[in-house]
């Protein structure tokens, strides 16, 4: 399987790190892994050691977009903060480009940018806290505007953990 992994850049901090960790775990089952970035950092030389080809692109999201077609991924690995950020552009670039299957990794278990929902296929946690973390602060914000959301948001978000909005109303 082809994936691409996408991310805001390759400093050294909890993102990059998973993000490095997703593709050399994907790489080692022999899916054909690239990584594609808004900014060159140190985690490349990781990535490059490991036979993982880098690309920087720009911050634009046409080019973005071209550059995804051009790779042809099957699937597309997004890590972001759960928050607004730089790498907003990816939905704009996935509206130029067409929707491709996408699994959002979250290190923060966060869902602070409602725009991420429209591309966001599954979520995928780094740990059982993290996910346990992500469905508190979901349940919380999301019963409360349940009838905005259709039915299936709720497990293809935690999709890692496939959890029931029922479960989420007895338990917190």
């Amino acid at each position: 399987m082809k994936v691409l992994v996408f991310l805001n850049g390759l400093s050294i901090g909890g993102t990059e790190k998973a993000a490095c960790r997703w593709a050399w775990g994907l790489k080692d089952r022999c899916h054909q892994v690239r990584v594609m970035t808004l900014c060159d950092g140190p985690r490349r030389t990781e990535l490059e050691s490991k036979g993982i080809s880098v690309e920087v692109i720009s911050s634009d999201a046409s080019v973005l977009a071209q550059a995804i077609r051009t790779s042809k991924p099957d699937v597309l690995h997004a890590h972001v903060p759960g928050r607004p950020h730089e790498g907003d552009i990816l939905g704009e670039a996935l509206q130029i480009c067409g929707k491709i299957p996408l699994v959002q990794t979250n290190v923060f278990g966060v869902f602070l940018n409602p725009r991420e929902d429209a591309w966001t296929g599954y979520r995928l946690f780094v740990s059982w806290t993290s996910c346990v973390q992500a469905a508190r602060r979901a349940s919380v914000s999301l019963i409360s505007n349940f009838s905005e959301k259709p039915a299936w948001w709720f497990c293809s978000a935690l999709a890692s953990f496939p959890i029931c909005i029922s479960f989420f109303a007895k338990s917190f």
